[in-house]
């Protein structure tokens, strides 16, 4: 399959690969004023006295935000923040598809950053070779990593994401390689390993609920 040519085929047939679908239903008047004014307000107060109350009276819970300059877009480097959009938008998929999280893109307008190709780090020398691409082996695909982060982050509430839960997610991943697969060629697990999204989670979810144990090696 020509993967170019038929996903900007398929690209100009979605429209966009995400959309905004309501939870509330406002096909009435009476509808109409529960979700929105007036009766909107007393959820508002709600959490006006105690912010808490958002992650169970709203969709703050469940939802994070994918943002990005266009200056490191997978393999093509500095695209700018319109044309990085697509990427995203599948990540935000992503996020829904692996990890139950609605997210939201953001892209913005920052600075220029240069990107090394895998060919000029083996002429350099490297013996291991990792790229975002699927052309490549050794992907290191982040979908390994943010659903289950923020799966993990969104269920025990934390308000950050440490280096603590970063480090616990990586030895997690780093851990579902065998010492007996471990190779130049494979040195983490592939993108659809359905283990990867509840071993991150509960690391994560571990490490943030005991500051004080290590839940990496």
């Amino acid at each position: 399959m020509d993967y170019a040519k038929e996903s900007l085929r398929m690209h100009y047939e979605w429209k966009g690969k995400l959309e905004v679908t309501p939870r509330a239903a406002v096909d009435s008047a009476q509808a109409l004023s529960l979700a929105y004014t007036p009766g909107v307000a007393q959820p508002c107060l709600e959490i006006q006295k105690d912010i808490d109350k958002s992650y169970e009276l709203t969709r703050r819970w469940n939802t994070v935000a994918v943002v990005t300059d266009g200056t490191a877009v997978l393999g093509l480097g500095d695209t700018g923040p319109e044309a990085g959009m697509p990427v995203m938008e599948g990540k935000c998929v992503l996020f829904k598809a692996f990890g139950d999280v609605d997210a939201i893109p953001l892209c913005v307008r920052s600075h220029d950053v240069d990107e090394i190709i895998p060919e000029d780090a083996k002429a350099g020398g490297a013996a291991v070779v990792s790229t975002g691409r699927s052309d490549y082996p050794n992907q290191v695909n982040n979908v390994l990593c943010f659903p289950g982060i923020f799966r993990g982050a969104l269920d025990v509430r934390a308000s950050d994401i440490n280096d603590a839960m970063k480090l616990a997610a990586a030895a997690a991943i780093a851990g579902l390689v065998s010492d007996e697969e471990l190779n130049a060629d494979y040195i983490l697990p592939k993108a659809f390993d359905a283990r990867v999204k509840d071993a991150v989670a509960g690391a994560v979810m571990l490490q943030r609920e005991n500051p004080g144990q290590r839940g990496y090696k």
